[in-house]
């Protein structure tokens, strides 16, 4: 294990909710894939409002979150090791703003894995405020993970032309070949001054030259990972569509989606960027969301 110790962990959130332990267990195989050390970590609440810290009652409730919180990560713990037995597994219990405690150590983890939704604290918010900070914040991946995982199948990269491409198909090629799956490409395209003639009755417009753009830029964009991989098929879907109805679709028979997110402004919804927020809300495996420069 000492290769693991010197690479940035993976790090898994629970809550000993159902989709948490789903996390954990893929982040399991994660840690195991890329040799890296498993962290799974929970976090309580405090100061809770109407207790004093200092008061008996407040050393007394500050004590059974704490045990909860433990027997949490005990059974965590199990449900890594269940999957792989060999794995080098840590626990942290943090107790404070869920935000704050699970974005601070996402700044020293490779990737971070999070439950679809969950009973309260880090992992129960998902999809709402914490988690939707906690994914457009973070400098690393952060994977979403659904109640079910299937760990083995298509990885779906999906790409817009822009910066992130790159950083979507590297994380897609890679974990189809430690999978031993393959990679679809899905690029959607759409022309605005088209879609707007046809609303309007105007005849059709020649959207040829758009859609030989887009498949030339895929292409450019998939060959040199096609190059490093050889060993994984590969697929492109290049269609004219809504970019979230169109990872959907293949999201169904999907055990893996990637989309990078270019989200603009102050506010957490509008930093995740729409068309990730609706893949990591509506696909049902897991969606890893690449916003970050790691």
């Amino acid at each position: 294990m000492g290769t693991a110790l010197r690479r940035s962990p993976v790090l898994a959130a629970t809550d000993g909710s159902r989709s948490a332990s789903a996390a954990v267990a893929w982040a399991a195989g994660q840690a195991a894939r890329t040799c890296t050390e498993l962290v799974v970590i929970t976090a309580y609440s405090w100061p809770v409002a109407g207790f004093d810290e200092l008061s008996d009652a407040g050393h007394e409730l500050r004590a059974r979150l704490r045990a909860g919180a433990d027997e949490v990560l005990t059974r965590a713990a199990a449900t890594a090791r269940a999957v792989e037995p060999d794995l080098a597994v840590r626990c942290e219990v943090t107790s404070g703003d869920p935000v704050s405690c699970l974005s601070s150590a996402a700044e020293r983890a490779s990737v971070v894995v999070l439950g679809s939704r969950g009973l309260g604290g880090v992992a129960g918010l998902l999809l709402g405020s914490t988690a939707t900070a906690v994914v457009a914040g973070a400098r690393c991946p952060v994977v979403v993970v659904h109640d079910a995982a299937p760990s083995i199948g298509t990885v779906v990269a999906g790409l817009d032309g822009g910066p992130a491409d790159q950083r979507v198909l590297a994380f897609a090629f890679a974990h189809a070949e430690a999978t031993g799956g393959g990679v679809t490409a899905v690029r959607a395209w759409h022309e605005t001054l088209a879609d707007a003639a046809r609303t309007a009755d105007l005849g059709a417009l020649d959207t040829g030259p758009v859609a030989r753009r887009a498949r030339s830029a895929t292409e450019d964009a998939v060959a040199p990972w096609r190059d490093r991989h050889p060993g994984v098929p590969i697929d492109l879907v290049i269609r004219r569509s809504r970019a979230a109805a169109l990872l959907l679709d293949h999201a169904a028979a999907a055990a893996l989606v990637v989309v990078g997110s270019r989200g603009r402004g102050t506010a957490a919804g509008l930093l995740l960027g729409s068309v990730s927020q609706a893949v990591v809300r509506h696909a049902r495996c897991p969606v890893a969301v690449l916003r970050g420069t790691r």
